[in-house]
């Protein structure tokens, strides 16, 4: 997947967001150095994960609450994710990789800056 290409090639490293039919792959391509959100193995995680995971991803009533509090750096991401269309709404996150099928948005912050200059077609931060 070019996405990761992405995040490899430019040493992206922080706490990820990830569509979850991709969770296995990134555990292959990223592990050990980063740990991922979210993957198959459903019956791994405790509580209301699965549900809130579920929410932040389709854009529901709390999505901004459950993805906040997981203090996310960064998301790779389908184009079509509602979670995308709303990050991308939003000051908080810059889209700097897209191939037409994979999106990486990274957080609007110090952090990344360098990258963001780099790569996004409107810097702001």
């Amino acid at each position: 997947m070019k996405a990761v290409d992405f995040v490899v090639k430019n040493g992206i490293k922080g706490n990820i967001f990830n569509t979850y039919h991709y969770g296995g792959y990134l555990i292959y391509r990223l592990h050990p150095v980063q740990k991922i959100f979210v993957y198959g193995r459903t019956d791994i995680y405790k509580g209301n994960f699965i549900k809130e995971y579920l929410e932040m991803y389709s854009g529901g009533e709390n999505w901004k609450k459950y993805f906040y509090k997981n203090n996310i750096d960064y998301v790779i991401c389908e184009n079509l994710a509602p979670i995308r269309q709303l990050l991308l709404s939003s000051n908080d996150f810059k889209l700097v990789f897209n191939d037409g099928k994979h999106s990486v948005l990274l957080k609007n912050n110090q952090k990344y800056k360098d990258i963001i200059k780099r790569y996004s077609p409107s810097i702001e931060i």
